[in-house]
């Protein structure tokens, strides 16, 4: 499960990259990232589009399960009820490290929003996996 852990990491950042031409310039970089901090969020609010949230939200939902997965273990199958919660907050800081990436490229529109949105489906998938997974050890998991 951690082998597909890093697998799923690694396609998150290829896609959040493509297509892999970075401007160093620093007034380019420092423009980029206020606009990321200070006007992303509002503009994000103000004019989202229901499919790039669902999209964030989706893309993001086998992170939480992965994550969830490597850490599970069938002696701890009741587990700590906080997990989701922690392995969502472990996915919003891996998008805002992603979209603060994408600061560097002039192709690439770094939203906050679009982290917000990225915890929030790492969040889901953690949650419905932490509820999965014991399952899929009894009778379910014959029966997949």
């Amino acid at each position: 499960m951690r082998l597909l852990l890093c697998c799923y990491l690694v396609f998150l950042i290829y896609a959040s990259f493509i297509p892999f031409h970075f401007n160093l310039d620093p007034n380019f970089v420092r423009w980029r990232i206020d606009i990321f901090f200070s006007h992303s969020l509002f503009r994000g609010i103000r004019h989202w589009s229901s499919t790039d949230v669902l999209t964030n939200i989706l893309v993001y939902m086998p992170l939480g399960f992965v994550m969830t997965g490597s850490w599970y273990t069938r002696r701890k199958s009741n587990g700590s009820r906080t997990l989701p919660f922690a392995i969502g907050v472990v996915g919003l800081l891996i998008a805002l490290a992603i979209e603060l990436g994408q600061a560097l490229s002039p192709y690439r529109s770094p939203s906050m929003l679009d982290a917000i949105c990225n915890g929030f489906g790492t969040f889901i998938g953690a949650t419905l996996s932490y509820h999965l997974l014991p399952a899929l050890e009894g009778t379910l998991g014959t029966r997949v």
